[in-house]
């Protein structure tokens, strides 16, 4: 079994939310996908936190219920927008 972060991952606390395609969203894409691959067979929520997002459930179970739906909510909304993928969309500093 792999080893959980001690401690959570920066970006776990702070997922921004935005209606446009975000430098965090390219950042976390593979994150987002791999999210919605365990959840289309059903992974739990503690599977999800501790081999996706690197979180410890047992440790702080509602840090990790909250992470996983946070990105959970982010990648279905990118599904449901997937054509900002497409566009070529300046980053953020630049607007």
């Amino acid at each position: 079994m792999p080893e959980t972060s001690a401690s959570p991952l920066p970006f776990v606390r702070d997922l921004p939310w935005s209606d446009r395609l975000t430098d965090d969203d390219r950042a976390h894409l593979v994150t987002y996908l791999r999210i919605l691959d365990a959840q289309a067979v059903n992974a739990s929520t503690e599977d999800i936190a501790r081999f996706i997002l690197e979180l410890d459930p047992q440790r702080d179970p509602e840090m990790a219920r909250t992470a996983v739906e946070r990105f959970a909510r982010r990648a279905a909304w990118l599904t449901e927008n997937s054509h900002l993928l497409k566009q070529r969309q300046p980053p953020a500093a630049e607007l």
